[in-house]
């Protein structure tokens, strides 16, 4: 893994570290968790595309990364139900007006969990 693909893993990892300990502080925290359930998906995707020497959009849209990644591996069609239930909490979220709804938090944390596991086999760690 070379030094930039590191890097992304540990900003995503980071991440993942946020949302597991903000969803068990309860439902106060479910837009943050969303967040960074979002955060960590966007991260693990670039971590790969930057692993293949990839150029990395500047973008918090995980289906954009996604139809870049499908192109090298076409296995990344198993995640693309995953990316797009987290997808819209990259920005929005982060402003009144939009909220996480009963429940969404630990779908997003489950969802990203799936998505970190899929991508860390494929990083080889």
């Amino acid at each position: 893994m070379n030094s930039r693909t590191a890097e992304w893993v540990n900003k995503a990892e980071q991440n993942y570290g946020a949302a597991s300990i903000l969803l068990a502080h309860g439902a106060l925290y479910d837009d943050l968790v969303c967040n960074q359930a979002q955060q960590c998906g966007e991260k693990y995707m670039k971590a790969y595309l930057e692993e293949q020497n990839q150029t990395i959009q500047r973008t918090h849209d995980l289906v954009v990364l996604l139809s870049e990644a499908i192109k090298l591996d076409p296995s990344f069609a198993t995640i693309a139900v995953p990316l797009a239930i987290i997808n819209r909490f990259a920005v929005d979220i982060r402003y009144p007006g939009d909220y996480a709804q009963a429940g969404e938090a630990q779908q997003s944390f489950q969802q990203v969990t799936t998505i970190r596991t899929f991508l860390r086999s494929l990083l080889g760690i």
